[in-house]
């Protein structure tokens, strides 16, 4: 039986940026508000990244296309669909997207299955897909699995808030025009 997490205890102020540029700062702000602290509920967090996550995608969506506004708000498209049309857009590297869709098998079992708890294989789902860093992850979490949620969590939410950023802020090349701003995730 695949043993299950507790919620986590990190020790994240070895990661802290000492000198964050006020961007990062802001969406670190939107990443803490909408995830929370390190130690909640595994399960919880699951939930709220793939949230998290889920509106980075439609970020990414509506920066990528001239009206991916019809995308985003009319297109009733799945958190996997959403994913799809991402990845055919080139705009996640291929780590990224495998993390994504580890998250999303693992949220749909934290939805649909009563009292599922996060396993070290769900862990594993969601990391490995970034091979030696998520190795690197698994020492410095020193055996506490839900440090090494958290740590995984973070470095898809960072590359993918990071992605968001730099596409809002200048023109793709791959798309007519700028798609129109959207209000703050």
């Amino acid at each position: 039986m695949a043993a299950t997490i507790k919620n986590p205890t990190p020790d994240t102020s070895k990661h802290a940026d000492p000198d964050p540029d006020p961007q990062q700062q802001v969406e670190f702000a939107k990443f803490e508000k909408a995830i929370g602290v390190p130690n909640m509920d595994p399960v919880m967090l699951v939930l709220r990244a793939h949230l998290f996550t889920e509106a980075l995608l439609e970020r990414l969506i509506l920066v990528s296309l001239p009206r991916g506004d019809k995308i985003v708000e009319a297109g009733n498209l799945t958190y996997a669909q959403k994913l799809v049309l991402v990845e055919a857009l080139q705009k996640l590297p291929d780590d990224i997207t495998s993390s994504l869709r580890g998250l999303n098998k693992v949220r749909n079992q934290c939805a649909h299955e009563l009292g599922k708890e996060i396993s070290e294989t769900d862990v594993t789902r969601i990391g490995s897909p970034f091979g030696a860093a998520f190795s690197r992850m698994r020492v410095s979490a020193g055996g506490n699995m839900g440090d090494l949620l958290y740590r995984a969590i973070s470095r898809i939410c960072g590359f993918m808030a990071a992605r968001c950023h730099d596409s809002e802020t200048r023109t793709d090349p791959n798309t007519s025009s700028k798609a129109p701003k959207r209000a703050a995730t």
